[in-house]
């Protein structure tokens, strides 16, 4: 069986957590599911990288809703659902009133057991993730047009080392690409 291999290290053998807060709305609802196929049926609309539930030793968590600035970025989003009447309005605030059933504090994780953590729209707070300086930290935004991708391409964000982009290959961006800004699809099928 074919092994991908980056720099002598067995990519399968990373240990990566994905995490989300219960405000987030997309991809996967119940933490710990037994099997790739039972976490990607709970995801409330798309795939998302099941790529490293598939290729390395992935956990998910959802984290409850940190007050930190940087925390806060899933708020953009909320201007798309007051009076909307449609699946935002409607929808999104019980899907976040049932995630926060089964969502922990980011304090309250032992994050040093991953070598890889994932915080989807910067999930875990500054203060928590600077406890754990042998932990590599990334972040992603659900898509391009969030107000602090552009920022994000430059500098990434408090608490974090790298910006994963939502691109795969070559691109204009690619150009002009910093080294914290790393290639990854949001639907990471593959690792």
């Amino acid at each position: 069986m074919w092994r991908q291999v980056i720099g002598g290290l067995d990519v399968h053998s990373l240990k990566v957590a994905v995490v989300k807060q219960s405000t987030y709305c997309d991809l996967y609802s119940v933490p710990f599911s037994g099997s790739p196929a039972e976490l990607l049926a709970t995801s409330w609309h798309r795939t998302g990288p099941i790529g490293l539930f598939l290729g390395c030793k992935t956990q998910f968590v959802i984290v409850k809703p940190d007050p930190a600035p940087e925390c806060r970025v899933w708020e953009e989003k909320l201007v798309y659902e007051v009076g909307s009447g449609d699946e935002r309005g409607e929808r999104f605030p019980l899907i976040r009133q049932k995630q926060l059933t089964v969502a922990v504090a980011a304090d309250s994780v032992d994050w040093s057991q991953f070598d890889i953590v994932i915080a989807i729209e910067n999930a875990v707070p500054a203060a928590v993730t600077g406890r754990y300086p042998g932990v590599i930290w990334c972040t992603m935004l659900e898509h391009h047009r969030m107000r602090p991708y552009r920022a994000y391409l430059h500098k990434p964000p408090i608490g974090y080392d790298i910006f994963l982009n939502l691109r795969m290959g070559p691109n204009p961006v690619s150009l002009f690409k910093k080294p914290h800004v790393i290639d990854f699809p949001y639907g990471l099928n593959q690792v």
